[in-house]
């Protein structure tokens, strides 16, 4: 429950509801609930705000190489070539 609870005065297990006037918990007042969600600092070398600025770069699962592709830096080993002539006949 979030918001704002009128409860009575001395509602047992409320905390915060003494019962007497002007003090939380006084007949008709609100009870304030505070956000409880746990938050932690950011971990060194991470955007702490990820979502507050533009992406200017692709993901690595957007690039040929997080795919297993060779970038164009890589030499083709010997192994890839020879993977490539031995493949199966139904790969095409």
């Amino acid at each position: 429950m979030t918001g704002t609870v009128t409860c009575e005065p001395g509602t047992p297990g409320v905390p915060g509801t003494v019962g007497t006037s002007g003090t939380p918990g006084a007949p008709g007042t609100p009870v304030v609930r505070r956000n409880r969600r746990a938050t932690r600092p950011a971990p060194a070398g991470v955007d702490p705000r990820p979502s507050q600025h533009a992406l200017t770069s692709r993901a690595s699962e957007d690039r040929p190489e997080g795919w297993g592709d060779a970038s164009a830096s890589k030499q083709v080993s010997s192994y890839d070539a020879e993977l490539q002539r031995d493949k199966p006949p139904h790969w095409g």
